[in-house]
């Protein structure tokens, strides 16, 4: 995905099926020259994140949450000492009714295992309508208030594009 409001700005999401399937990977030689390219053409540093699921999904087939037309975001989130529980107990109850929304393709909340205050939402609707209408409705706004409450600092949502194909 590439950010929407600065081009040029990736997001790489990869699941691995267990931490020996990811060693495995990063010891193939087409891994490794791809990382050693890295310096020659990415224009900053890369920013790499192990990442677990929060409440994990039901995930239908990967294609799912791509829908010609859909809206994608991202969210990046640092709690304090004493509101990253919180998030994750709040997103419980809210991660359903957000994935039982119309249009929702997928609702997932991530906690950065290295750094335990930082998390990740990725959001894949339908529409960018389906998510505002969702926003916009009780539990969306609930929601909303709980980001702010539990957020060291103000969270906006990242638009991504879709660059996979």
């Amino acid at each position: 995905y590439e950010d929407g409001a600065r081009p040029g700005t990736l997001y790489l999401f990869e699941h691995w099926k267990s931490e020996a399937a990811l060693d495995a990977h990063t010891h193939q030689s087409y891994y490794k020259a791809i990382r050693a390219q890295e310096a020659d053409d990415l224009g900053g540093p890369v920013d790499e994140r192990n990442l677990r699921e929060i409440m994990p999904s039901k995930r239908g087939k990967p294609s799912d949450a791509r829908v010609p037309g859909g809206y994608s975001a991202l969210t990046l989130l640092r709690t304090t000492n004493d509101t990253g529980s919180q998030l994750v107990d709040l997103f419980g109850p809210v991660a359903p009714q957000a994935r039982a929304s119309a249009g929702n393709k997928g609702f997932s909340l991530f906690q950065d295992i290295e750094r335990p205050q930082a998390f990740v939402l990725i959001e894949h609707w339908s529409q960018r309508s389906a998510r505002e209408v969702w926003m916009n409705s009780a539990d969306g706004q609930a929601f909303q208030s709980w980001l702010q409450h539990t957020a060291a600092a103000p969270a906006q949502p990242i638009d991504l594009i879709d660059r996979s194909r």
